[in-house]
């Protein structure tokens, strides 16, 4: 179990009391599939609660607990509270709770005392995801052991706060886990960075290949909601959507006047966006056959002035460059005279004429009968700069050669 990120002030209180009065309040965030239209399940949170019944703020409350050497008690009393307080609405919904690393290195024991105490309060493992922070077990057997365990038992696993400073991707592919929560650092402004999309994108491909679901954490605003739902999140968690609540208020909670606004303003999101890609690629196609039609009776060594001319026109292109039949560049590869971005460093240089370019993708996958190649986004080895390469087959003079031209769009 995670505790909450609270603030308020406290008065200090007698631990060993307060463990003893079992004054622990849970309370319990929503995590939404949008996909669903649902609330898919809860993660469990913790607050304390002083002598006087103030809020105690969980950040000190645990500081506390291990600056006085009870923080294994804490914990346990508040995975239990969690678990006797907890009231699945249905069997759709799971509850997330996050084992303290010591309890990973006595699996047998701590998984049988627990599952029997969740089944004595009517919750079956297959409802418990049991949320490990990978970042702070550092012993792998002992990991990979309390896993097949758990698993044997009917408990799912989830990986908690991945890519936050100290992900081991090895984690991944060992324990491929149930679920996978991304750390809110990485959803953070996501809108606003490129590479933090290219990040968590990569990281919902790898685990889905591994079957995993993908949790993205900490989603605060609706545009953060909306570009992991793009990315491939399968479950939202934040403050936008929903904050920590007692298990009544859980209960009576309706996520529909939350989900269906956010479900039609990313459908609006997706198709205003397909439709603005479909336009500047019908644009890139249009431009491109204007291009290759000038080519078709031009004599070879008038190749580069044309390109030269083209690549002025269009503030798009970055470099353009023609390859002949077996993949060799028969142009300098050209770009304007004042650069769109200069080279970012010397291990960044425009390939020369004569570059065998045989063993590139959008060669042979145009050699092998495809009227024209797209590549993903990658790092240009001419600038070092984030581009698209447009490769397009014409002929002139009787003779077949291969038009390359790489475009830098608007990741801003």
């Amino acid at each position: 179990m995670r505790v909450a990120n609270d603030s308020m002030a406290y008065t200090p209180v007698d631990m060993q009391r307060l463990l003893q009065q079992r004054r622990v309040a849970p309370y319990y965030q929503p995590l939404f599939s949008i996909s669903k239209r649902a609330i898919c399940g809860f993660e469990a949170l913790a607050r304390g609660i002083s002598d006087t019944g103030e809020i105690i703020p969980p950040a000190q409350l645990f500081l506390h607990a291990s600056e006085h050497g009870c923080l294994h008690e804490l914990n346990q009393l508040c995975m239990r509270r969690a678990v006797e307080s907890f009231t699945p609405i249905n069997e759709a919904q799971f509850l997330t709770i996050n084992f303290e690393t010591r309890l990973i290195d006595k699996p047998v024991e701590e998984l049988d005392e627990f599952q029997q105490f969740i089944e004595s309060h009517g919750v079956q493992p297959k409802q418990v995801v049991i949320e490990i922070l990978e970042s702070k077990t550092d012993n792998l057997p002992n990991l990979v052991r309390f896993v097949e365990l758990a698993r044997d038992r009917g408990f799912m696993i989830a990986l908690d706060d991945f890519g936050a400073g100290y992900s081991n991707l090895d984690r991944i592919t060992v324990i491929q886990p149930d679920i996978l929560k991304l750390d809110r650092f990485l959803i953070h402004q996501i809108p606003d960075h490129y590479y933090k999309q290219e990040v968590v994108h990569s990281l919902i491909n790898l685990a889905h290949k591994f079957g995993s679901l993908v949790v993205a954490e900490g989603v605060e605003e609706e545009d953060e909601a909306i570009t992991c739902l793009e990315l491939g999140a399968d479950i939202l968690q934040g403050f936008y959507l929903g904050r920590p609540m007692p298990v009544k208020e859980c209960v009576q909670f309706n996520p529909v006047s939350l989900i269906n606004p956010l479900a039609s303003k990313y459908k609006e999101y997706m198709i205003h966006k397909t439709t603005d890609k479909i336009t500047r690629y019908r644009s890139y196609d249009t431009i491109v056959s204007h291009i290759i039609y000038q080519f078709s009776d031009q004599k070879i060594d008038r190749f580069e002035d044309k390109l030269q001319e083209w690549v002025e026109q269009h503030p798009s292109f970055e470099c353009i460059y023609i390859l002949n039949d077996v993949g060799v560049q028969i142009t300098e590869t050209v770009s304007k005279r004042r650069p769109y971005r200069q080279p970012r460093s010397s291990l960044y240089n425009p390939a020369p004429k004569g570059t065998d370019h045989s063993n590139k993708p959008y060669f042979f996958f145009v050699f092998m009968g495809m009227r024209k190649y797209v590549t993903d986004p990658y790092v240009s080895l001419a600038t070092g700069n984030l581009c698209i390469t447009i490769s397009v087959p014409f002929n002139s003079q009787g003779t077949q050669y291969l038009l390359c031209i790489d475009i830098v769009p608007d990741y801003s």
